[in-house]
């Protein structure tokens, strides 16, 4: 329009350089870190624009408007970095009108290139000698010589502790390191029921096994069980649970990785007349972790399983265990005692316990793994005149982390003093709604 009709004036994409499609995307996408930084993203060096990942008329991903999805897009110019095959096999069947199953095979075939990256931080730490933290990119230029700042390569940092530090060059290029292929194998079987009009029951399963790991705690072998209920007691009072079981392990020697996720959950929706309605429900989460960890340690720690890291000198092993259980309750309750009004009373309550194994500072809180939230909140509705309803709303906010006691002493750990997580605070909203 401001071109007067003038075809000149209109922006031709099709033929613009990456650059010239970028500058005319970020006259208005500039204010976002992604958008400002893509300037001197590698994409814009190597001659890949906006459009090239991102299609605002035909997008596959309408969050970020994505040609296609995550992570395919991405593999269509990085198959150096993962080639991925899978093939799935399933069955379903209905047996009758109440009861039906199926059961599947997947099987997933993945190469790995653990190169994708552009720079390159790290620390090497002594052991009993300054001489063991030169080592890797940081490995002395000559090793005849004594370990100084001098006789390390660019990039690395001698540090006073004797560790050293390295903080890749722009030039770095990282030399590509495979992975062996993973072969993953997973077993799936479901089966749902309906025994009456009132009850629907399904429970599915995936046992899982890979004859390889990508990390320390990928699991190599995993199980996980999904059940569900719904029961309509009667036409005014439905019930709901749920039951999620992830079991995973990577128990391979030096590693010992166990880890387990398991959520129980129960609702329940009433309504015995349209004046009064609540819903109510309880959560329970129990979150578990362990493997074992080197550290550098100018004593042995005490613990269990503390022994020297095997094949590197001056490091000591134990394992770390990490432990979160969590329980959230809710409810929600609403009356409509006279016409035009209706109240809201409610709360969300969460509570936390759990613990780790800090190898640095062992006599620290443990923070949010000892904590409590709560947020009770009412209101009211009133219908003042036709489209109008006014509202007034309180809501409460409390948080606070309780005193930690030392695993080690029993001693109980206070918060810190001069920074302590607890807080607490009111909220009143008073508003008009106009219904049109």
């Amino acid at each position: 329009m401001e071109g007067g009709g003038d075809k000149t004036k209109i922006f031709a994409f099709k033929g613009a350089s990456a650059s010239e499609l970028s500058q005319r995307c970020l006259g208005c996408h500039e204010y976002g870190e992604e958008h400002s930084n893509y300037g001197r993203s590698v994409h814009l060096q190597n001659g890949v624009a906006c459009t090239d990942c991102h299609d605002p008329h035909h997008a596959k991903e309408g969050q970020f408007l994505l040609k296609a999805s995550q992570p395919a897009l991405c593999y269509g110019c990085h198959l150096d970095k993962k080639q991925q095959r899978m093939n799935l096999a399933e069955v379903d069947y209905r047996f009758s009108q109440k009861l039906g199953a199926r059961v599947g095979f997947r099987y997933r075939y993945r190469i790995i290139a653990d190169n994708f990256y552009e720079t390159l931080n790290q620390v090497f730490y002594p052991g009993p000698t300054a001489a063991l933290a030169a080592r890797g990119a940081c490995a002395p230029v000559n090793p005849a010589n004594p370990v100084s700042q001098a006789n390390l390569p660019a990039g690395c940092t001698l540090n006073s502790d004797s560790s050293i530090s390295f903080l890749s060059v722009p030039a770095f290029v990282p030399a590509s390191d495979v992975v062996p292929p993973i072969n993953e194998f997973s077993g799936l079987f479901g089966i749902w029921a309906r025994p009456s009009p009132k009850l629907q029951i399904s429970f599915d399963t995936e046992l899982f096994s890979a004859d390889r790991s990508f990390t320390r705690i990928s699991p190599r072998e995993s199980q996980e069980y999904r059940v569900r209920a719904k029961y309509a007691l009667t036409s005014w009072l439905n019930l709901n649970s749920n039951a999620l079981i992830w079991e995973a392990r990577n128990n391979v020697e030096n590693v010992n990785n166990l880890q387990h996720n398991r959520t129980y959950g129960i609702s329940a929706i009433l309504q015995p007349k349209d004046k009064i309605g609540l819903e109510i429900g309880y959560a329970y989460n129990d979150v578990f972790s362990q493997i074992l960890i080197c550290f550098v340690s100018s004593a042995a720690p005490t613990g269990p399983s503390t022994v020297s890291c095997p094949g590197v000198t001056g490091l000591q092993q134990q394992l770390s265990t990490y432990t979160n259980n969590s329980q959230y309750g809710y409810f929600d309750l609403s009356l409509t005692p006279v016409h035009r009004l209706t109240a809201h009373l409610g709360a969300n309550l969460t509570g936390t316990t759990g613990s780790a194994l800090l190898v640095i500072t062992p006599q620290v809180p443990s923070g949010p793994l000892d904590s409590k939230w709560l947020h009770p909140f009412g209101g009211l509705d009133y219908h003042f005149a036709k489209n109008w309803t006014g509202k007034a709303y309180w809501d409460y906010y409390g948080y606070h982390e309780d005193p930690t006691v030392s695993a080690a002493t029993g001693a109980i750990i206070s918060q810190d003093l001069l920074a302590p997580r607890n807080f607490r605070g009111n909220l009143v909203t008073l508003s008009v709604k106009y219904a049109f």
